[in-house]
């Protein structure tokens, strides 16, 4: 009954609010300064890492490492303290977004000057073209358990989605607007997408239909390059190039608020994929190991 208490109050303690998900990061890159900065979720402890490049646009983090692409056709990647860093692709066309299958272990990424859209391993071999010929590629993201690839062209307006193998492209949505960044929330059966012609975020669904306006340049929306949901806690974020800051709201665009400002012109956005434990699931481990060592030994 004793071991069956104190393993229940070890529990509480990891499951805690604080437990684990304090210690996650935004992380975006502040093209006009050529760096790439974190933050916690709220926008408190601002840090840039010693990463300094220039032609930066699009951050993703997949387990300990931060990846990002670069105008001049690379994509590197560096630890998330900003060590060891190392360029994965060169030579490639001008990069924009990027993301990553994390089942097939596949990364997949597109490029404007080709107007392609590419995948490779994460080490950066085995590169395919999966479709070529797209108007001006700008937002990405995947649909991995029905092997969906989503994208955004720029100059026609049009919200597409093709297979993995590059088959059956499907206009979902012709929007009329010029396009920034897409992403999808594949829980709620959702797709967002930002446009530049009238600064705003909007909501579809996957099959795009019932479109809603969730937030607009009445909210503070300045050209918004990058926007990025968070499953769990329920919010959509997204950066204001022009308008210096990170936003976000709930999904359905209640409660926006700045989460950080005055920057310089922040472009990519991501957040950390595993959290790291707080200081409770340390405490929660200290006094189970009090107990229990001194039984054992």
């Amino acid at each position: 009954m004793r071991f069956f208490t104190l393993t229940t109050i070890f529990l509480i303690i990891l499951s805690a609010p604080g437990a684990f998900a304090s210690s996650l990061k935004l992380y975006w890159a502040n093209s006009g300064a050529g760096v790439i900065q974190s933050a916690n979720l709220d926008g408190s402890n601002v840090q840039t890492l010693p990463i300094a490049t220039t032609g930066l646009y699009d951050v993703k983090i997949l387990g300990d490492k931060v990846y990002w692409t670069q105008t001049d056709g690379k994509i590197c990647r560096a630890n998330l303290d900003g060590s060891a860093v190392e360029n994965i692709l060169t030579g490639q066309g001008s990069m924009r977004k990027i993301t990553f299958d994390t089942i097939n272990n596949k990364m997949y990424w597109i490029e404007v000057t080709n107007n392609t859209l590419k995948r490779a391993n994460f080490n950066g071999t085995n590169i395919e073209t999966i479709v070529s010929g797209i108007s001006h590629p700008i937002g990405l993201d995947l649909d991995i358990a029905n092997q969906k690839i989503y994208y955004a062209e720029h100059s026609s307006g049009n919200l597409k989605s093709v297979n993995f193998n590059g088959s059956n492209v499907q206009t979902i949505l012709s929007t009329g607007t010029y396009l920034h960044d897409m992403v999808l929330d594949t829980q709620a059966g959702y797709m967002y997408w930002a446009e530049v012609s009238n600064h705003a975020i909007h909501r579809t669904k996957l099959d795009g239909t019932n479109s809603i306006v969730i937030a607009s340049s009445g909210n503070g929306v300045n050209y918004p390059p990058s926007i990025m949901v968070d499953q769990q806690a329920g919010k959509l974020y997204w950066t204001n190039h022009y308008g210096h800051s990170i936003q976000r709201s709930n999904l359905d665009g209640t409660q926006i608020e700045t989460v950080v400002s005055g920057l310089s012109y922040p472009i990519g956005l991501s957040m950390s994929t595993v959290p790291e434990p707080s200081y409770l699931s340390f405490l929660a481990a200290a006094i189970f190991c009090a107990i229990f060592c001194k039984k054992i030994f």
